[in-house]
């Protein structure tokens, strides 16, 4: 109902990411990690991360899908390391397309 504009839906799911709730986020999201991100994305528990349940969804509408280059596009993807949370942050970094 949104679009054009984008829409970035992005936290703690504590879903894996074949579970039910990313299988359907995925109907309409895209998950960032999967276009940009290297190696599993663990994020949980953040002394000895083991899971991968945080996550940073972008409207399919706004992002490089089926090679329709649209508004963002997820351009990197990592997880950072502290101890400010038991969850590790996911950061990614979006490319605005001001051409379209």
């Amino acid at each position: 109902q949104y679009a054009p504009r984008p829409v970035i839906v992005c936290g703690d799911f504590n879903d894996t990411p074949k579970s039910r709730t990313v299988t359907l986020m995925k109907e309409r999201f895209i998950d960032s990690w999967e276009i940009s991100g290297a190696g599993p994305g663990f994020s949980f528990p953040a002394d000895t991360p083991k899971q991968r349940i945080d996550y940073v969804f972008l409207s399919k509408n706004t992002v490089q899908h089926q090679k329709a280059f649209l508004m963002l596009r997820p351009v990197s993807a990592r997880v950072l390391q502290t101890d400010a949370s038991d969850h590790l942050p996911v950061l990614v970094e979006l490319e605005l397309n001001t051409s379209n």
